[in-house]
């Protein structure tokens, strides 16, 4: 079990979240679009932390998932050429 918190740092590797080299969740199709669609407009990602920890209950399966909502941040890449 891993011990995330708010505000802790993450890392993105292709559409994967990482804590300390540990998978800990999955951008969407959709989140994966809009990532790419702000990186194609030279903005450059700047930090990737936890920002909600939600859990979910399903009725049916009787179980009880933990839900890792991310704060993104970008910023507009300055930079001369």
């Amino acid at each position: 079990m891993i011990n995330l918190k708010s505000g802790d740092e993450l890392k993105i590797k292709n559409n994967t979240l990482y804590y300390d080299s540990k998978k800990v969740g999955l951008i969407s199709i959709k989140g994966m679009e809009v990532l790419n669609e702000r990186l194609e407009k030279d903005y450059i990602l700047e930090s990737v932390t936890v920002s909600y920890l939600v859990y979910w209950y399903n009725k049916e399966k009787e179980e009880e998932f933990l839900i890792l909502l991310p704060k993104i941040k970008f910023k507009k890449n300055n930079s001369i050429y």
